[in-house]
């Protein structure tokens, strides 16, 4: 599923501007960006709520949609919010069992009223609604959003196996990045309405490897060395989390520390979404100031 040079924007300006990207399928693919970088916009556009103003993206099914503040009937069970959601949608309610039980929603929860229901539980009737929609593609806004661990954990679980059993892309938006980390295959970094980072496996190009080094002692040597050899890397502290390539490998590095006699405590292969997002941010910032 391609998304190719996709811009919309207000009377004062674009939100979007020329977002181009492919949604692998089967995947669980992210959306990342700080606040205002465009990401409910795009969400609105994948889910068919808002048009672009210019740019293809061509989808013929509507897809399954989890979106904040989602209020579902109170006085109706969860079971029957299901069924009526599958008659509006004209989809066969057989179905609304297999969608409670993907997200360990048992029959007495089920059969009680939505206004009983805690947050994670709500949590658990939304998502298992957007699961129902028989469309290859699901979008999911803040999945986790005031869940308890073991709720997440659940979720977590039901994603990758809606993923892996009915070949569906599951496209999730979140702030809270350490939460969907463990989750994401590959995805984009948007950052005023542009994307500025794409991460993963997309379009079988192998991207950027990710090292994190933890010196012992002053990193400012090896700080030195990076710079001088235009590695981008990031310090805090005596953590330093450097951007690898097929042309700047890492293997130098780690020779130049046995050299110079920098003692590393560990080294750590990977680069989370969190110092993912801070480092382009960083990096585009920089870019657009110079």
């Amino acid at each position: 599923m391609n998304i190719q040079n996709v811009s919309f924007g207000y009377k004062n300006g674009l939100v979007l501007k020329d977002v181009s990207f492919t949604l692998p399928n089967p995947s669980i693919f992210g959306l990342i960006g700080p606040n205002g970088a465009g990401k409910t916009t795009l969400f609105s556009i994948l889910s068919g709520i808002l048009k672009p103003s210019s740019g293809t993206f061509v989808y013929s099914e509507k897809p399954g949609l989890l979106l904040q503040n989602t209020a579902l009937y109170k006085e109706a069970t969860g079971r029957e919010n299901l069924q009526l959601f599958c008659k509006i949608n004209r989809i066969s309610p057989n179905q609304v069992s297999t969608a409670l039980e993907v997200v360990e929603i048992d029959s007495l929860t089920a059969n009680r009223k939505y206004k009983e229901y805690s947050q994670g539980q709500k949590q658990r009737l939304l998502i298992a609604r957007a699961f129902l929609t028989p469309s290859k593609l699901i979008l999911l806004d803040e999945p986790f959003n005031a869940v308890d661990l073991p709720t997440m954990l659940i979720l977590k679980n039901s994603i990758k196996s809606i993923v892996a059993t009915e070949q569906k892309t599951v496209v999730i938006s979140s702030h809270h990045l350490r939460e969907i980390d463990d989750l994401i295959d590959s995805g984009i970094i948007l950052n005023k309405g542009r994307v500025i980072h794409q991460f993963g496996l997309l379009n079988n190009v192998a991207q950027p490897l990710a090292i994190t080094v933890y010196v012992d002692g002053q990193p400012d040597r090896l700080c030195s060395y990076l710079l001088a050899n235009k590695y981008p890397f990031r310090k805090q502290q005596n953590q330093i989390s450097i951007t690898c390539s097929a042309t700047s490998p890492a293997w130098p590095i780690i020779r130049f520390c046995e050299e110079t006699g920098i003692a590393l405590k560990r080294i750590e292969y990977g680069e989370s979404l969190e110092n993912m997002l801070i480092n382009r941010l960083n990096a585009d910032n920089e870019h657009a100031s110079n």
